[in-house]
């Protein structure tokens, strides 16, 4: 039998011990069942298998699409936007790393909450020096601005009406010479400083 991939990244030895299927005979090998045991992987978003006599079996993988960095209890792993979680195996060119306090470790296989990627890729888009962002269930997501405050936002909050809040408030503390520890918007519009 001759296995044939689509896809290179999960290695080649992982596909063939998921699809279980290496030294069975054509005629033994369950398209439908070797395709969800592909899926299962982590890193994998879809699989299909089409077999072909006499004797090939096609596997196409579309992998994930890593969108952040997720990091929990001191673990990286990469999360697409769907929020799926799987295994790290390298570096982003311009990574965004969400590091999530207070859950629990992670394992890869694991979803967290979408809401969250999407919202940190939109704050990151007019926050291109902000790499880092935290997260946590009760407070929301927070980021530390270049003079040191800390913001937090609501998971869900919207991205239009967050920057101009935000450059508004940036502009009035500035004009009173005034620093703050804490710019807290998650509340709509209203803003508490501490």
């Amino acid at each position: 039998m001759r296995l044939t991939l689509a896809s290179t990244s999960p290695s080649r030895l992982g596909l063939l011990r998921m699809a279980g299927i290496e030294g069975y005979h054509i005629f033994y090998v369950d398209a439908m069942r070797v395709a969800k045991a592909v899926a299962a992987m982590p890193a994998v978003e879809r699989a299909r298998v089409v077999c072909q006599l006499p004797n090939r079996v096609w596997l196409q993988v579309t992998e994930r699409t890593p969108a952040v960095i997720w990091q929990s209890e001191g673990v990286q792993f990469w999360a697409d936007r769907e929020g799926a979680l799987f295994e790290r195996r390298g570096d982003l060119a311009e990574p965004t790393v969400i590091v999530e306090q207070g859950a629990g470790p992670r394992r890869a296989g694991q979803t967290v909450d979408a809401r969250v990627v999407e919202t940190v890729l939109g704050l990151r888009g007019w926050l291109p020096d902000m790499r880092i962002f935290g997260y946590s269930a009760k407070e929301g997501i927070s980021f530390q601005l270049p003079d040191g405050a800390v913001v937090f936002v609501s998971v869900e909050c919207k991205q239009d009406e967050v920057r101009p809040a935000l450059e508004r408030l940036q502009g009035e503390l500035a004009a009173q010479g005034r620093q703050v520890n804490v710019i807290d918007l998650r509340y709509g519009g209203r803003a508490y400083l501490r």
